[in-house]
């Protein structure tokens, strides 16, 4: 099941059969190296391959993104003869279970286990290079993104209608500690799925309640997956786990390397609703207007500053609040409005203006790629710190992660996000107007020849004909 490579990376890679059980091992050669027969030469053999160790593994690819599906990718070759065998077996069934794990085992160092259904996977067949084939398995949310509900829940809180969404598909769950002054444990007169697909009615609450949802595998019930909610705030709040150091000292404990890094723009503009978002209502039952609005000083997300070592990740945004944007902003900006009924059973006109607000903040957010060596422990909305980058320096938070695995390499790949766009790198570093660079002025024209570009003391007066 499991293979350790002369660079000490181990990839343990199994496909559970959704009918029967049975597991076919993956990658995992006996013990004196050769790779075990498949069972008898007739055909009638070729449809079971459980027991028997198939070396066929190329690469192992594992994405985990914040508050989207998990997805886990196996490339797989063979020789044509055993391509045909493992075709006609029951190794691709769409619904079969794909397990991955990878790990430096000198160092006791292991990712957890990764399992998902796997969908239809891709196949090619060649005469001289035989099978080569790319075997998807999609995370514990894939069956909540095909169902839906119109299902009503009554008197219960966010967290509570999560959990039963969770429960009916069989998750764990891993929520934070209850609040009774946030949103995501106030209760609820009503709330309605509204004909939304299982995952995209948890995102919907989750985000309402300024908190992120994602999915990621149960440490403690191997197999299982496990629905994890997080406030944001908690998460700014963090200290950083670890830092990525580009051309520093690294210690492969704290501090790793960084090997690449890119940053590009999501957003060309800050969203208005950024420096306010606004709503206004009459209330039908009190005859009163219901005035609610948001702004970086209501906010409770807190914004992410410089990587300060030993210290949190949050930081009191100063004056720079002001500065949202590249070009000031007058006292007449009414940034967002927002039509917001004043007697929705299911949230109040605050909750709605406040996660707007914050959802705009987050899409104008700096946003960054790191690349760097596998690092098995790193986890989904955790808080890091990046630097020798210059002006992006900063602490980040992880949206998700892709580990790439191969023969002797195992690189992962980091997508950050800073949410202090009210600082001096937007308002101030990138607003700068560009200098201009060329200084010299223009040759003058000859007064001798009206534009020609030519002095009559150039042109030679030779007779005509």
């Amino acid at each position: 099941m499991a293979v350790l490579d002369p660079s000490g990376i181990q990839m343990s890679v199994k496909i559970v059969e959704a009918a029967t059980g049975l597991e076919h091992l993956l990658w995992t050669r006996s013990s004196d190296g050769v790779q075990a027969p498949l069972g008898g030469a007739d055909e009638a053999s070729a449809g079971s391959l459980a027991g028997y160790d198939l070396a066929i593994v190329e690469q192992v690819e594992i994405e985990i993104n914040l508050g989207n599906n998990g997805r886990t990718n196996v490339t797989v070759a063979a020789p044509y003869d055993l391509g045909i065998r493992l075709i006609r077996s029951s190794l691709f069934v769409i619904g079969n279970v794909i397990e991955v794990q990878i790990g430096y085992p000198r160092l006791g160092r292991f990712t957890p286990w990764f399992s998902g259904m796997i969908s239809k996977p891709t196949i090619r067949m060649s005469p001289d290079e035989g099978l080569t084939a790319t075997i998807t398995g999609e995370g514990g949310a894939f069956a909540s993104l095909r169902s839906s509900s119109n299902q009503v829940y009554t008197g219960q809180t966010y967290r509570e209608i999560i959990a039963a969404v969770a429960d009916r598909h069989r998750w764990t769950t891993l929520f934070p500690a209850t609040d009774t002054d946030t949103p995501f444990d106030t209760q609820r007169e009503t709330v309605s799925q509204g004909g939304y697909t299982d995952w995209g009615f948890i995102q919907q609450l989750t985000r309402q309640a300024n908190c992120d949802a994602y999915m990621g595998p149960d440490p403690d019930n191997l197999g299982r997956s496990q629905l994890v909610v997080r406030r944001r705030r908690d998460d700014n709040e963090q200290v950083p786990v670890r830092t990525f150091m580009m051309r520093g000292q690294v210690d492969f404990e704290n501090v790793f390397p960084v090997l690449d890094f890119e940053s590009s723009a999501e957003g060309v503009w800050m969203p208005r609703s950024v420096s306010l978002t606004r709503s206004k209502n009459l209330d039908p039952d009190t005859n009163e207007v219901v005035v609610a609005e948001a702004t970086p000083e209501t906010s409770d997300t807190g914004a992410l500053g410089e990587v300060v070592p030993g210290g949190t990740g949050s930081q009191v945004v100063s004056d720079h609040q002001s500065q949202i944007v590249a070009e000031p902003r007058s006292d007449l900006d009414q940034g967002e409005y927002l039509s917001v009924s004043a007697t929705d059973p299911s949230r109040t006109p605050q909750e709605v203006v406040n996660a707007h607000r914050d959802e705009a903040a987050a899409r104008g957010a700096i946003t960054a790629t790191v690349t760097t060596i596998g690092i098995p422990e790193q986890l989904a909305a955790e808080l890091v710190g990046v630097r020798g980058v210059g002006v992006f320096d900063g602490n980040y938070r992880v949206l998700g992660f892709t580990h790439r695995v191969g023969p002797g390499d195992w690189s992962m790949t980091l997508n950050l996000q800073n949410n202090a766009t009210a600082t001096e790198l937007i308002s101030s570093f990138f607003s700068i107007r560009p200098p201009s660079t060329n200084q010299e002025d223009p040759p003058e024209a000859s007064t001798d020849d009206a534009g020609s570009g030519v002095s009559s003391s150039e042109v030679s007066a030779e007779p005509a004909g």
